[in-house]
């Protein structure tokens, strides 16, 4: 494993570099395009998590990529052209504008009826009631279905309150029957009288309970009894009357359209953000996953992840199969900086031989890489190049600093474990055995749990008097036990054990561990729930790559970068440096040794380090960039400029590189094309509050 796998963005450096004359740069409003979509085209459709996810996007190519993705997810045949959930919606929209905005100040569809009428449909009935002593109401009939929460047949009432205005939604629970007559509206409606029953009052009741709906009951059982019923509840003749019923049933309707659709695909959107190719169709698909914390024989924590996708789709050609995953992870903290990215490629290729093989398994990518302690939030995303699907998951990974205070890991469940021959390690990998864990903790009856885990400053007195209390547990039933003494172990601090699952039932189990010290006090324990099936399971294929020794230059530049991104500039200077003396051949680790010199300003040793890369063919563009930060540094602005030019015609134009040469041009006087290159980054990142500040002051003189 080399360290070009492993991504160090030269715009976050850039980004850092330039802002002492950047300034900060607000979040870009919406166009009214966009504003039309989410305030009104998709008011009553959209889930918070979708409407949240909206308004973080940064630029017009992911909202309209967004707005295809959130109809497609609701399309319900998404193997033909047309989209009948979003013409359907459009049609709905139309029709409460054209019916519901007379006799209003506002349109159709921000009415209640509007709105029923939008996330409902037509109902199958609507009737209006205008009579002298009520005022007028509307009574629309609904089929609902149980799979959404709703009742198959209720009720929704709208009225006029004190008989003018706009018809409003009414619920039987907080407006109560009294509202509905002029007769009655200023009588206090109690919702929480015990002995209500309107019918009953009316049919007999008392004076002080006719008060309380009765009276209003039998004038609206002489209009309709549909009407009478629908004012105590808005479920059918025949159900339970009481109110809170109904008010749950205009809960679920408003609920109604985050049953319709599964917005999970909005986190994985969020995520890939700014990585979505204009040509790359947002397809995504499920996955399972797992990530672990262990660390290695020199005390470095590894952030162990395995992530299987739902489904692998091949490309063939010349009678060969192929795909290209792609990886890609990010760490941040718990303000959203990144710490640590990386990108790896898994291209695969098979003959059709062994297609069937491949057909009839899933397939699992597993990897590790080395993190400093801290509080964080994983972000992994892949992508399969041939289908353009992508899948993702989040994990927070908590890694506590070192200290003397005895720790526990987590538990790890796995399915089989294999022993390792040669010197190379892969993940999930314990000294010389391979562990395969089981994405879902769901096991064969005829495989065996491995489970793991190990301790941390697991002490000489605590080993010699500790026990520890292995447990498989079915509910509150006992099915397995064992307590040995911890020093009966051959390794003191980490401990694996394997448990036949053959006799065990089928369902849902817990595996518990209990560490006690010698008086029998419980000092630490873990649990994981997993379940037996009752049938084999069809196990994936893994794809995993070789891991470095750890004693490897590329740990100690990895976490160098992480030390530096949290600002320990101090210790990821001592990382990176040994990184670069142990391989100064390679470009990455030089790169990221200057980046620590950067801080302090040290730009000719910065310049010492990169130039013998210049005479040599390199892929690394971010050379010339760091080159020309160095030469600008040291106010060598003609070299300085020629640098940046040379990253761009590799790269392209970047916005943050073009106002770095405006400075430059600046700094020599170069007044026009200082203006030609900061009206350059405009036109590439137009909100940059700052840099038009300086351009129109320029402009003035």
């Amino acid at each position: 494993m080399r360290a070009e796998r492993f991504v160090l963005s030269i715009f976050l450096c850039l980004a850092f570099s330039f802002s002492v004359f950047l300034g900060a740069e607000d979040q870009p409003e919406l166009s009214q395009k966009y504003k039309n979509w989410l305030e009104k085209d998709v008011f009553y459709v959209i889930t918070s998590k979708e409407k949240s996810v909206f308004k973080q996007l940064e630029n017009d190519r992911q909202r309209d990529l967004f707005i295809r993705e959130f109809w497609r997810h609701r399309d319900p045949s998404p193997g033909t052209p047309r989209n009948e959930f979003r013409e359907e919606h459009y049609r709905r929209l139309a029709v409460a504008d054209r019916l519901f905005s007379r006799g209003t100040n506002k349109p159709g569809w921000k009415t209640d009826r509007g709105r029923i009428y939008i996330i409902l449909g037509p109902p199958i009935n609507r009737q209006y009631f205008n009579h002298p002593d009520i005022y007028p109401i509307e009574l629309w009939y609904y089929q609902g279905t149980k799979s959404r929460r709703l009742e198959p047949f209720f009720h929704v009432m709208f009225y006029k309150k004190f008989g003018g205005g706009d018809f409003i939604l009414y619920d039987p629970l907080t407006d109560g029957p009294n509202i509905l007559s002029p007769k009655t509206a200023e009588i206090p409606w109690d919702p929480g009288r015990p002995q209500f029953n309107a019918e009953a009052s009316f049919f007999g009741g008392s004076t002080k309970d006719q008060a309380f709906g009765g009276a209003v009951y039998g004038i609206l059982y002489k209009i309709s009894s549909d009407l009478a019923q629908a004012s105590l509840t808005l479920l059918p003749h025949g159900s339970s009357a009481d109110p809170t019923k109904s008010n749950q049933i205009l809960g679920h309707v408003n609920q109604y359209p985050s049953q319709r659709v599964n917005d999970k695909y909005v986190t994985a959107f969020l995520e890939r953000g700014a990585s979505v190719e204009v040509d790359y169709s947002v397809n995504y698909i499920g996955n399972l996953n797992v990530v672990k914390v262990f660390k290695d024989a020199n005390g470095v924590d590894f952030v162990h992840y395995a992530i299987q996708p739902e489904i692998l789709s091949l490309d063939t050609y010349a009678n060969k199969f192929y795909s290209q995953i792609n990886v890609s992870g990010r760490v941040s903290d718990l303000e959203g900086n990144t710490v640590f990215q990386f990108t790896k490629s898994y291209p695969m290729e098979f003959t059709r031989d062994e297609i069937p093989e491949v057909n009839s398994r899933p397939m699992t990518i597993q990897d590790s890489f080395p993190l400093i302690p801290g509080h964080y939030r994983f972000n992994c995303l892949l992508e399969n190049a041939v289908s353009k699907e992508f899948t993702s998951f989040e994990k927070e990974i908590f890694i506590p600093k070192p200290s003397s205070a005895l720790r526990m890991s987590s538990l790890l469940l796995a399915y089989d474990v294999l022993e390792v021959q040669d010197a190379s390690k892969t993940a999930f990998q314990i000294r010389d055995m391979r562990l395969i864990p089981s994405l879902d903790n769901r096991f064969s009856p005829s495989e065996t749990l491995v489970m793991y885990f190990r301790f941390y400053e697991f002490g000489q007195e605590l080993s010699a008097g500790a026990t520890l209390t292995w447990g498989i547990y079915r509910g509150e039933t006992k099915v397995y036990e064992e307590i040995r003494k911890s020093k009966t172990y051959p390794q003191k601090s980490e401990f694996l054990a394997r448990f036949l699952l053959a006799d065990y039932k089928s369902g849902i189990h817990t595996a518990k561990v209990v560490l006690k010290d010698r008086n029998g006090n419980e000092l630490l324990s873990r649990q994981e729930d997993f379940y037996v099936m009752e049938s084999p399971l069809s196990r994936a294929w893994i794809n995993a790559k070789k891991i470095n020794s750890v004693d490897d230059a590329v740990y100690s530049y990895l976490l160098g970068i992480q030390l530096l991104n949290v600002g320990d500039v101090g210790r990821a200077r001592l990382k990176l440096d040994e990184a670069y003396q142990k391989d100064s051949d390679s470009l990455d680790f030089a790169l990221g040794y200057a980046e620590a010199l950067f801080v302090s300003k040290e730009f000719t040793t910065i310049k010492e380090i990169l130039k013998p890369f210049e005479s040599r063919e390199v892929e690394n563009y971010a050379l010339y960039a760091s080159l020309g930060r160095a030469s600008q540094g040291l106010k060598e602005y003609d070299e300085a400029i020629v640098l940046y030019q040379t990253f761009m015609e590799h790269e392209g134009l970047h916005y943050e590189i073009l106002n770095a040469v405006g400075q430059c041009h600046r700094a020599l006087g170069h007044i026009a094309e200082a203006i030609q290159a900061w009206e350059k980054s405009l036109e590439l990142n137009p909100d940059q509050a700052e840099i038009k500040k300086i351009l129109e002051n320029l402009k003035l003189k």
